[in-house]
């Protein structure tokens, strides 16, 4: 029981805070976001990972959810 407590305190989501977001200004410093909302579990059957046909791909709502990202940093830290 210990151990799942502290496995959910140490992976428990927190929200972004700006001085974080501040912090990409600086040089050789970038953020690495794993993907958005994709359909299903697990690697899918024939998974190849050079062939993105057989990956689970984003659907319409994760693709709507990148976009949504991604307008924070490019509305607060424009290039």
């Amino acid at each position: 029981m210990r151990t799942l407590l502290v496995f959910l305190i140490l992976t428990w989501p927190v929200p972004v805070m700006a001085d974080a977001l501040g912090a990409l200004k600086q040089p050789g410093v970038v953020a690495l976001m794993r993907h958005a909302l994709a359909p299903g579990t697990g690697d899918p059957a024939r998974f190849d990972v050079e062939k993105c046909g057989t990956q689970r791909n984003l659907d319409a709502r994760g693709r709507a959810q990148v976009r949504r990202t991604g307008k924070v940093p490019r509305a607060r830290y424009p290039p």
